[in-house]
């Protein structure tokens, strides 16, 4: 009897103990009509049960971070504040604070810790799982985390998307700045794209900005041609450095672009690209199937040449500045200079022998021209020369020498005029006056003498 009663005064003080600060399940209000349990809710404020567990707390808690490696130094202890903590463990993970699951709110932060290392986080739920992979140091998210083509994922975040999209981001805020945004350290792939047949990088962009990639589609978002489907620049949206329209045209301020080796193909064009019909080399080279730029190894070989029908060249220039034109056309304002040829000295400045002025005026030092026949014919025994009488006749009907052109027939010909051939017949009339005079004095003699 003494043992029975002395067991209930140990029962009920037990129990009374642990209600100071406790408040156990009840059979409900019309209020309350549900069975809560609170622990450490009658500390202090005496706060009702709020859950069918609550658990409550008003004291500051330190503790000592979890490490990232068991063989990482101990770190010192922090104090979290005002916490409310409770723990899971098992028989398999020993018996100290620093073992198994924690649960933890510590101020406003929640926190759930597997405390074991190799240890992981799984949450499930139907067709979607979420794993925090110590062993890995990874986070795989999706309807499924499995190998896929001999292949595992090999990031700190991994998403399985199945018969959906990977990775969704929608912003509802216009203020905000970035859909994805990617920090890491210089010459880190801070993006890259793998092809899961053959395992090859088909994208990557560096943090330096470098970015590859095998092929580019972009495709406008309107109907409007003029649209800009690629801009670049410090103003990019306003005032862009670069950018290039919905029809394919493109605009830029400077370009710039290099190549792996001296002979990798910079910048190609044409319908097949692996034969293009127009492409620069690293080394500066521009090659064409209409235009040909190249650095000649010989001076009568040609740098810049636009190839014509029949083997011959429309256009062209050798290394020693010879140029080969089917036509040459030059612009310039009245008051300067069209075209202009220097003679260069080593020890003197150039100077200027020949120029074409924009109003047609030219200069030369001397004018040398081909002719058919030099008139020297006009001396020759054979040679017909017009009495008197008839190139009198002649003049007061044409109003022209003979063999002369006409003012009418050098206006017909917008005023152009063969300079050889007209000092031809200019020296051909000088001979023909000079028999004129011989004869004349043939006839003074006679007169003279009688």
């Amino acid at each position: 009897m003494k043992k029975l009663i002395l067991s209930s005064l140990l029962l009920s003080s037990t129990i009374s103990f642990t209600q100071i600060f406790n408040e156990f399940p009840t059979t409900g209000t019309n209020a309350n009509p549900y069975a809560y349990v609170g622990i450490g809710t009658k500390q202090g404020q005496n706060i009702v049960p709020q859950f069918n567990l609550h658990l409550y707390s008003w004291r500051d808690w330190s503790g000592i971070p979890i490490k990232d490696n068991p063989t990482d130094p101990t770190l010192p202890s922090v104090n979290y504040g005002k916490t409310t903590r409770f723990g899971m463990n098992n028989v398999s993970l020993g018996k100290g604070a620093d073992k198994g699951v924690e649960f933890r709110l510590s101020e406003k932060n929640f926190f759930l810790t597997n405390q074991e290392h190799g240890g992981n986080i799984e949450i499930n739920a139907t067709g979607a799982k979420m794993i925090f992979q110590s062993d890995l140091n990874q986070i795989n998210v999706g309807k499924v985390y499995t190998m896929y083509n001999n292949l595992y994922p090999t990031g700190q975040f991994n998403v399985f998307g199945g018969d959906k999209p990977g990775m969704t981001m929608l912003l509802t805020n216009d203020d905000a700045k970035f859909g994805l945004n990617i920090q890491a350290t210089p010459k880190v792939f801070a993006l890259s794209l793998i092809n899961n047949d053959d395992g090859k990088q088909n994208f990557y962009a560096l943090t330096s900005g470098q970015t590859y990639m095998k092929q580019l589609y972009v495709e406008p978002r309107s109907s409007n041609v003029t649209e800009r489907v690629i801009s670049t620049g410090l103003d990019f949206q306003n005032n862009p450095s670069f950018y290039v329209q919905g029809d394919g045209r493109a605009f830029s301020k400077s370009i710039g672009i290099s190549s792996f080796s001296t002979t990798d193909k910079a910048i190609s064009a044409g319908l097949n690209l692996s034969n293009p019909a127009f492409y620069v080399q690293g080394d500066g080279e521009v090659f064409s199937k209409t235009l040909k730029f190249t650095n000649p190894t010989n001076y009568t070989e040609k740098a810049i040449l636009i190839p014509g029908d029949y083997g011959y060249d429309v256009f062209s220039v050798d290394r020693s500045g010879n140029i080969n034109a089917g036509k040459s056309i030059f612009r310039a304002f009245e008051n300067t200079n069209a075209l202009e040829v220097h003679s260069v000295y080593y020890d003197e400045f150039d100077r200027l022998n020949f120029k074409v002025t924009g109003e047609g005026q030219v200069f030369a030092r001397k004018y040398t021209t081909t002719l058919a026949s030099f008139p020297d014919y006009v001396f020759d025994e054979t040679y017909k020369l017009l009495p008197f009488q008839e190139l009198k006749t002649y003049i007061e009907k044409n109003k022209h020498l003979p063999n002369i052109p006409s003012a009418k027939e050098i206006e017909a010909n917008n005023g152009e005029v063969d300079l050889g051939e007209l000092n031809r017949l200019l020296l051909e009339k000088v001979e023909e006056m000079t028999l004129y005079i011989l004869q004349m004095e043939e006839r003074l003699k006679v007169v003279e003498q009688k």
